[in-house]
């Protein structure tokens, strides 16, 4: 089938082609964004279609909409907003926020004050009721209060993926599979982007969009250093288990240590950012890498003093049951950091090549809202309008809906603060030895209040 639709793409060349590299939960969104716009073409790419081998694949979908940045509160409610349209990808379970100090206790109200600025739903519980909302998971002799944000919940990024990419190909959208060796540039008239070299040929475009995630910074790194930094990270899912009786447990995050808990449905997961910062200096086909083995370096560069398994061990001292993981299946997830937090997303500048954009760094958190943000971008970039806010839904059976990013009946604004915010460019002429440090620096504070 991707031969035939390669074949017909070259037999039909389009003046307003663009090519979006990388099929997850963000570039499939994309297609479904931008493909609804008459004169555009849109073709997504990725050298594996089915399975997701990206972090999409593997990620937890926690969805907590407060940050301390307002950028990325913005995109969360965005895409909060944008998964409730979609049948069965969202489940409103909640969140909590466990303090077990005095100290984390006095953040509290800083973090309901900062949910109320931004017109979240959040309360301060007590430790009691935390527990009786999450009894696998909270100790009520341990915990002291909670923040309790009913409004977040889990996402299926599979779920939510193959909508955008149903709605994509119902709005014409092209769907390939392929591995891209090289980007092609007319250096004689712009310069600007002509095409892709691919496995199956040369594919003419005039926009190339990556959203690859965790291999960004080495695709593009013939043409520019963009400091996404790929980190493993250890996650557990417990043994197999029937779902538990009633609605199913909020989301938990135990911020002074670093840690989160998930009810999966059929097993509890948990992960754990209570460890040094470990970068995967050569990702693998898969955001899936071997386990940090104490006796060896693995082949990607993972330090074998990582602490993944200490860090479980103590995360496992915060439950009521500490066995509750006995026999689990832990794996290394790999997902991406940059120098601030932030994903990059928007037009690259380098060298005055015309037709570059990218997205990537980018959580199922903000999904959809950073593909909402490009693909206003790029709509306004190829002179298409759409104003500040632009959009639309997909509903519970994978049709575009009236609606728009943030909460209901709001609209995500794409201004200028949002733009430079976001700009891939933003870090331009900085050394790369400095910014991969300020990523890895961020790694530990994302399991942090600062998250």
């Amino acid at each position: 089938m991707y031969q035939k639709n390669f074949e017909r793409l070259i037999d039909q060349p389009h003046p307003n082609r663009i090519v979006i590299v990388g099929a997850g939960i963000v570039g499939s969104g994309l297609a479904s964004f931008l493909s609804d716009e008459e004169p555009l073409q849109i073709v997504l790419l990725d050298r594996s279609l089915d399975p997701l081998t990206g972090s999409t694949g593997h990620a937890p979908g926690f969805v907590g909409q407060l940050n301390q940045n307002l950028h990325l509160t913005k995109l969360a409610i965005s895409s909060v907003n944008e998964y409730t349209k979609i049948h069965g990808a969202y489940d409103k379970v909640g969140g909590l926020e466990i303090a077990t100090s005095e100290e984390e206790v006095r953040k509290l109200p800083q973090r309901l004050a900062l949910a109320r600025k931004t017109n979240l739903n959040a309360e301060i519980i007590s430790a009691a009721r935390a527990a009786a909302l999450a009894p696998q998971y909270v100790r009520p002799e341990t915990a002291k209060r909670a923040l309790h944000f009913p409004d977040d919940g889990t996402a299926r990024a599979d779920i939510i993926t193959a909508a955008y990419r149903d709605q994509a190909i119902a709005n014409r959208a092209i769907l390939l599979e392929a591995t891209v060796t090289a980007m092609e540039v007319d250096q004689e008239d712009g310069p600007k982007i002509t095409g892709l070299s691919t496995n199956l040929g040369s594919l003419p475009c005039s926009r190339i969009i990556f959203a690859t995630g965790i291999w960004t910074s080495r695709i593009l790194s013939p043409l520019i250093s963009l400091a996404v930094i790929p980190v493993a990270h250890p996650y557990i899912h417990g043994l197999p288990r029937a779902a538990l009786p009633g609605r199913r447990s909020p989301f938990i995050r135990y911020p002074g240590s670093r840690t989160y808990m998930r009810d999966h449905g059929f097993c509890d997961g948990l992960g754990s950012y209570d460890h040094p910062a470990v970068a995967v200096d050569k990702p693998g086909t898969t955001a899936i890498e071997p386990w940090p083995s104490p006796s060896r370096n693995s082949k990607n560069h993972i330090s074998n003093n990582s602490g993944f398994d200490e860090a479980l061990h103590r995360a496992y001292a915060l439950l009521p049951d500490e066995n509750l993981f006995g026999g689990g299946n832990a794996f290394n997830g790999v997902f991406a950091v940059t120098p601030d937090n932030l994903p990059f997303a928007g037009k690259v500048d380098v060298d005055g090549v015309r037709g570059l954009w990218v997205t990537a760094a980018v959580w199922v958190t903000h999904a959809a809202g950073t593909a909402r943000v490009v693909a206003e971008l790029v709509k306004r970039d190829a002179g298409l309008g759409g104003g500040e806010g632009g959009g639309r839904g997909v509903d519970g059976v994978g049709r575009i809906v009236g609606g728009g990013g943030g909460r209901e009946g709001e609209r995500l604004v794409v201004d200028e603060e949002m733009r430079r915010a976001l700009d891939p460019n933003r870090f331009k002429g900085r050394k790369e030895k400095e910014l991969q440090e300020m990523a890895m620096g961020w790694y530990n504070d994302v399991g942090s209040y600062l998250s």
